[in-house]
């Protein structure tokens, strides 16, 4: 016997374009879990089955079609600066978003990240508060997922950590170029003054975009380093430019400023002690360092030896430590002259009397072979071709006294002179140079004296050595004040003359 219900019921609400009512006042409630049964849940507003174990629903998956990062351009790609303090905004477009819609940043090694606020719009927008410090360059790329309350979800986008490039030195940075260092090269401060770093190590390339460097210097397009010699100037001179750094898409500019300096030279002849104020950004000085010269002795004496000499160039010093320094005396009558020092550097005194100094003093006539001979202390840096002393020359005697003559004093460019028979030795040869502008001898040494009938040479040395006195009762000559130069000896004077002062050069 058929059922009534196979003639009533069969297919009456499946045709037409109303569809099919699954069911109504369902919710996830009032449930009942059998397999296969089907229904609609008001609650979820999904078709929802039940598998035998738990009910799935039946959904449409969330689609994502563009990102924006902070009001900048839609697109599937960003980088974002983990340095940047604070949050970024995440603007997600798409379609199928349910208001239950929940974020996620997947990471593809690592941690994900879970936004800070999640708001969804409607269907098609949901806005995101992510924070910067929350991404690790090591963890990237990152994926932009929204999971609907089906669970359903979709994937979407890369998302790398690109910090911000950042300029080694701070904007409108000056760098002092000084005369004595305008070769430029690396181990300067001026070599990386425009010169950035990127966290992620990616290459960076370099354009000078605004202004013009010093001439005679030039930027690297591939490491920022500025090289070259700049070119001498009469003044002070600023030049101002601007160099852009890039890495990657990310461009940053800064302008900073060299000023080179022009040539300044002290000469220093005032004895005693004094302090040299060294100037922030100066780390070396060319020096001329000059001690006192000898004095010589009484009756038929030798020359007093010229004080030591020390020329060293691109000398170190501290910026903005001062410099401690003593200008030397000149040796009295028949005594050693002082030492003259800079720092670390000491050029002894000439020796007086047939002694030992920075350059020997001669010999006297009697007796008549003894002679003082050069001396210098090791000094810092010094390989033996900085520091000038000679010794002194040998004095003569006969008797009767067909000579007796003193030897000459020894110079920084040469040995005093020997005596001999009616011939006073004559003094050493001073050294020449040009640090303060013109050439210049310093530290001759002085001529020996001569007996009464004396008749050859007793010249002092070139550089201010002191002559010697000839006639009967003739006194030498004293040293030449800050030359460091030697007195010359005299013939039958009851009293020498005295040694030169030192002096101190020191140029940058």
């Amino acid at each position: 016997m058929a059922d009534l219900r196979d003639i009533t019921g069969k297919n009456r609400r499946f045709t037409g374009t109303t569809g099919v009512t699954v069911s109504s006042g369902a919710n996830s409630a009032n449930r009942t879990d059998e397999e296969g049964r089907f229904r609609y849940n008001t609650a979820t507003k999904l078709v929802e089955f039940y598998n035998g174990t738990e009910w799935k629903a039946l959904d449409t998956p969330p689609v994502i079609t563009s990102l924006n990062l902070n009001s900048g351009a839609d697109g599937s790609s960003f980088a974002i600066d983990s340095n940047a303090s604070g949050n970024s905004t995440l603007v997600i477009t798409g379609s199928f978003f349910d208001s239950g819609a929940s974020v996620l940043i997947t990471a593809n090694s690592g941690a994900n990240i879970t936004p800070a606020s999640t708001s969804v719009v409607n269907s098609n927008r949901i806005e995101c508060s992510i924070v910067n410090s929350d991404f690790v360059f090591a963890n990237e790329p990152y994926q932009v997922r929204v999971t609907n309350s089906s669970g359903l979800l979709f994937n979407f986008g890369s998302i790398t950590v690109d910090t911000a490039l950042t300029f080694n030195n701070a904007a409108d940075t000056t760098e002092l170029v000084f005369d004595g260092s305008r070769t430029i090269s690396d181990g300067s401060s001026a070599n990386t003054l425009a010169v950035a770093t990127d966290a992620e190590g990616d290459t960076i390339t370099y354009a000078l975009t605004a202004g013009s460097l010093p001439g005679g210097l030039s930027l690297s397009t591939s490491s920022g380093k500025i090289t070259g010699t700049a070119t001498q100037v009469g003044t002070d001179t600023t030049s101002t430019f601007t160099v852009s750094a890039t890495a990657s898409s990310t461009t940053i500019s800064r302008q900073f400023k060299i000023t080179v300096k022009a040539s300044v030279t002290v000469s220093v002849t005032s004895t005693g002690a004094g302090t040299f104020a060294v100037p922030t950004g100066l780390t070396a000085v060319d020096v001329l360092v000059v001690a006192g010269g000898a004095g010589s002795g009484s009756t038929h004496n030798g020359g007093g030896g010229a004080g030591g000499l020390i020329y060293r160039p691109a000398f170190p010093v501290t910026p903005g430590t001062p410099l401690a320094y003593t200008v030397a005396t000149g040796g009295g009558a028949g005594s050693t002259g002082a030492d003259s020092t800079f720092g670390s550097l000491t050029a002894k005194g000439g020796g007086s009397n047939a002694n030992n100094g920075g350059s020997g003093g001669g010999a006297p006539h009697s007796p008549g072979n003894n002679n003082g001979t050069a001396t210098q202390p090791t000094q810092p840096g010094d390989s033996g071709s900085f520091g000038f002393g000679n010794p002194g020359g040998l004095g003569f005697y006969t008797s009767p006294p067909t000579g007796a003559n003193g030897g000459g004093g020894g110079g920084a460019a040469g040995a005093g002179g020997n005596a001999g028979p009616n011939n006073m030795g004559p003094g050493g040869a001073g050294k020449e140079y040009t640090i303060s502008g013109s050439p210049v001898y310093y530290a001759g040494g002085g001529a020996g004296g001569g007996h009464t009938n004396a008749t050859g040479s007793g010249n002092g040395g070139i550089g201010g050595g002191g002559n010697s006195g000839r006639g009967p009762g003739a006194r030498g000559q004293a040293g030449t004040n800050n030359r460091g130069s030697g007195a010359g000896g005299g013939n039958d004077s009851p009293s020498g003359e005295n040694g030169g002062s030192g002096i101190i050069i020191y140029k940058y």
